[in-house]
C-alpha cells in the first residue's frame, strides 16, 4: 500500500506540480509536510496496545481509503498536501501494525522470511505504480485517476478485512 502511494506521488509530482501550479521552491515544504504524517502515526501504533491490531488495522485501511480518494479530487495545493498529510499517518500505521501482527502470529523459525515478505510487498508497490503511471499518468487527469486506481483495492482490502480475528498474543494480554 505505502510502496504504490509513495511511487505515485514521487512519479506524479510534476504533474501534480503543474495542475496546482506549486512553484519548484515550494515542492520540498510540500513533500517534508506530507511526510510528517509518519510522526503522529506512532500515537495510532500505540492505540494498538490498547484497543487491538484488529480494530486499528480496520481503522488505518478505511483511513487511507478515504483520503486516497480524498486526494484524487483535491481541488487545490493545501487540499492534496492536507490530505496526503493524513493518508501519510495511517499507511504509516498500517506498516507498523503489519510488522506487529508478523511478529505476534508467526512462530520464530518463519518470522524472518514473513517480514521479507511484507517488505517485498512494498517494492511491488513501487512497481504496480510505475506500470500504472507509464500507461495513464502523462495527461492533465492522470495522476487523480492514479489515486483512484489506487483507492479500489484498498476498498476491496477493507471489505476482507472485517473477517481478521485479534492476535493471540493481544488476547492474552
Amino acid at each position: 500500500v505505502n510502496g504504490y502511494d509513495l511511487g505515485i506521488l514521487t512519479l506524479a509530482l510534476p504533474a501534480i506540480q503543474a495542475s496546482f501550479g506549486i512553484a519548484e521552491a515550494r515542492l520540498g515544504t510540500m513533500l517534508a509536510v506530507i511526510r510528517l504524517g509518519m510522526l503522529p502515526a506512532l500515537a495510532l501504533g500505540l492505540l494498538a496496545d490498547r484497543y487491538g491490531r484488529r480494530r486499528l488495522l480496520l481503522a488505518t485501511i478505511v483511513g487511507f481509503t478515504v483520503c486516497t480518494v480524498l486526494t484524487a479530487g483535491a481541488p487545490d495545493a493545501a487540499t492534496f498536501i492536507a490530505t496526503q498529510l493524513v493518508a501519510r499517518v495511517f499507511v504509516a500505521a498500517e506498516d507498523t501494525l503489519g510488522i506487529v501482527v508478523v511478529a505476534e502470529e508467526i512462530g520464530a523459525a518463519r518470522r524472518g522470511f514473513a517480514l521479507g515478505v511484507l517488505a517485498a510487498l512494498g517494492g511491488i508497490g513501487h512497481g504496480l505504480a510505475a506500470v500504472s503511471f507509464a500507461l495513464v499518468g502523462s495527461g492533465p487527469y492522470g495522476w487523480r485517476l492514479l489515486y483512484i486506481a489506487g483507492a479500489l483495492p484498498l476498498v476491496v482490502v477493507a471489505w476482507l478485512r472485517r473477517s481478521l480475528v485479534e492476535t493471540r498474543r493481544f488476547i492474552a494480554h
